[in-house]
């Protein structure tokens, strides 16, 4: 389904928004350039009350800056964990707003500061796994290297070397879920953004071994189990030689299936009697392991 247009509103309101954001941050600054020389233009006597009056419209204009750029930059996310992100980062715009406005002002803030970052720093320590997982979400999410149905392959120094493979089925905000035939996997994020990721034509669908005698052309034997399978054209049959034994001059090869739809393992098997008994006069034997 192809993707409808923006409407004119919806244009109108994508500009008026980042316009918007643009003259109050940058009212925001010239505010805070010229306080002094604004103070000045007012007698001593009210100068407490200008103060007060230069905060309030800053905080407000910073406000209002922090507001319009977050609805500019969530207003196309359509993923739930992707709009659970646009509250917290809302607020913690006006965090900074607020600690940039007061620290322009001349309030001191360096006991608040100091409190906050030992605060923050024996927090994050404790929930440095949960953190790293949070972040790493949130950057799955916004740079999309990996999409919902996508089958993808992974291998990461966090899995020992280990290595996985599985449809996105999800991006959570801590783990992304991969299924595998009737299994759900859960992955932690972090180990997703540390990986190398591997994009996949189809799922791997079945997986087994063979033995082909000296002789036995690989490509009239996927052509042969494509057929009995009924397989469509997006779909792969790979061989990968594993080991050769010399006794008996017999090729050891793995094969695995890749489709984006479902093979019958009952159909499978007798896909490969019939190869064994079609390509008899060339292979020796086939031992399927079928997963």
């Amino acid at each position: 389904m192809s993707k409808q247009p923006k409407t004119s509103s919806q244009q109108r309101r994508i500009i008026f928004e980042w316009v918007t954001f643009f003259v109050s941050a940058t009212l925001l600054v010239i505010l805070l350039k010229i306080k002094q020389d604004l103070a000045a233009l007012f007698p001593s006597s009210t100068l407490s009350a200008v103060e007060t009056a230069e905060v309030v419209i800053a905080g407000l204009l910073g406000i209002y800056a922090a507001r319009q750029l977050t609805h500019a930059v969530f207003r196309h996310a359509k993923s739930p964990e992707l709009i659970l992100w646009r509250e917290p980062t809302r607020w913690f715009m006006y965090v900074i707003v607020a600690l940039f406005v007061a620290s322009a002002l001349g309030i001191n803030l360096s006991g608040f500061l100091l409190g906050g970052a030992i605060v923050g720093v024996v927090a994050a320590t404790a929930a440095q796994t949960t953190l790293s997982n949070l972040l790493s979400g949130l950057v799955l999410l916004l740079s999309r290297p990996i999409r919902a149905n996508e089958t993808i392959y992974i291998r990461s120094w966090m899995f020992g070397g280990q290595e996985y493979e599985g449809t996105v089925v999800k991006i959570g905000t801590f783990f992304t879920t991969l299924k595998r035939d009737s299994r759900l996997m859960l992955v932690p994020n972090n180990a997703i953004a540390a990986s190398v990721i591997v994009l996949q034509h189809g799922p791997l669908q079945a997986e087994f071994e063979l033995e082909l005698a000296p002789g036995t052309d690989p490509q009239t034997l996927i052509e042969f189990l494509k057929r009995e399978l009924e397989l469509d054209g997006k779909a792969q049959i790979i061989i990968t030689p594993l080991k050769y034994s010399a006794n008996d001059s017999l090729l050891t090869c793995k094969v695995q299936v890749r489709s984006k739809l479902s093979v019958d393992k009952l159909k499978l098997t007798q896909a490969l009697i019939k190869a064994n008994e079609s390509l008899s006069d060339k292979s020796s034997s086939i031992q399927p392991n079928v997963n």
